[in-house]
């Protein structure tokens, strides 16, 4: 609600305006890092993974800086089987 009252506030100044159009860059940037995330590899079904999707993930944990073994790890640690892992 702060926010909201934030941008509002802004808008009616001239002078603030250009706070304002950061304000809405850096809250699509934030959304936009938060939807390029990694799954959460305890709720994952592996078996139920297309080889489109296992190519995304293995595209997007490049993209993020992961290797594969840096994301076989990750995957590892938060309770993915070795046998999945294999699978992918």
């Amino acid at each position: 609600m702060r926010l909201i009252k934030f941008i509002a506030k802004q808008m009616t100044k001239k002078r603030g305006f250009g706070a304002f159009i950061i304000t809405v860059v850096l809250l699509f940037l934030t959304f936009q890092v938060q939807s390029q995330s990694l799954p959460d590899f305890s709720k994952l079904n592996v078996d139920e993974l297309s080889n489109e999707q296992v190519q995304l993930l293995f595209s997007r944990a490049t993209a993020l800086g992961y290797s594969q073994s840096d994301l076989f790890e990750l995957a590892q640690q938060q309770g993915l089987s070795l046998e999945d892992i294999g699978k992918l």
